[in-house]
């Protein structure tokens, strides 16, 4: 074997054993980058958890006493989006909306270093979010990665209805369709993903342990991050409502998808009383 095979041989194993030990240990790292937050935010009340370097915001934007929906939003946080298009529309008036922030996001400090760890801590808040809110009902609401936040989270603390918007089937699929679309991290596929995850969350198993029949899970029709067909058996095996954005990507099915998301968490707010 001449020098040159040697070296290619050693650089596309080091390449692979990078991707390996990324998985393995920095999955974190990868689900939660660092988001400045650049504007002031503008709610009514804030409400912070801290434990072990890691701290984790929840924003109010109602009124104590009144049904509280808790919003997850996907990997990049994005509190100026949110605070625009849930806490400042008029359809959710009625609703105590309050959006987390996770750490190293939007103004939260500390780096999420292990997954368990912080699911544990966002369920300490949220109990502690809702007792301080006097939360007449609870309602989550998450989407991407958020949606499979709140769907753990809700395993844990009851509530009367959870919206799922542009969700994985899983972490690993979710980190599978990433590498897709990143070409330098394509070849990072035939890896097993499944494997060297620490733990892998699976949406079909979060929902079959869920403690309320409220279930709606939204998917647009042109999302190709969390494709529409890849749920759709889920969806039918489990029974559960399924919304379908027309044309809706992504990024564009949240926004799409505002008006009948309220008008379902309102029905389901009347239902519960």
């Amino acid at each position: 074997m001449d020098e040159h095979m040697k070296v290619t041989i050693f650089l596309i194993s080091a390449y692979f054993a990078i991707g390996a030990a990324l998985l393995r240990f920095a999955i974190p790292f990868f689900l939660f980058p660092t988001i400045e937050l650049e504007q002031p935010t503008f709610e009514v009340e804030k409400y912070t958890i801290q434990e072990n370097g890691l701290e984790i915001i929840a924003r109010s934007y109602g009124m104590k006493g009144t049904p509280c929906l808790f919003f997850f939003p996907g990997q990049h946080g994005g509190i100026t989006r949110y605070e625009r298009e849930i806490a400042n529309n008029t359809k959710f008036k009625s609703f105590n909306t309050i959006i987390l922030s996770y750490p190293s996001q939007d103004g939260a400090s500390g780096k999420v270093t292990n997954l368990e760890s912080f699911n544990d801590l966002v369920v300490q808040l949220i109990n502690k979010t809702k007792k301080d809110s006097d939360c007449s009902k609870t309602f989550f609401y998450g989407r991407s990665l958020g949606a499979m936040l709140a769907a753990n989270v809700s395993v844990n603390v009851n509530s009367q209805g959870i919206i799922l918007e542009s969700v994985a089937l899983s972490l690993d699929r979710a980190i599978e369709t990433k590498l897709q679309n990143k070409w330098y991290l394509y070849p990072y596929q035939i890896l097993p993903i499944k494997l060297l995850l620490p733990h892998n969350y699976i949406i079909e198993d979060l929902l079959q342990k869920q403690k309320t029949a409220n279930i709606l899970i939204v998917q647009g029709s042109q999302d190709s991050i969390t494709p529409l067909n890849q749920i759709e058996d889920v969806v039918t095996r489990n029974r559960i409502s399924l919304l379908k954005i027309e044309n809706g990507n992504h990024s564009s099915t949240f926004s799409l998808a505002q008006n009948q998301i309220s008008s379902i968490i309102s029905h389901w707010s009347q239902q519960s009383e």
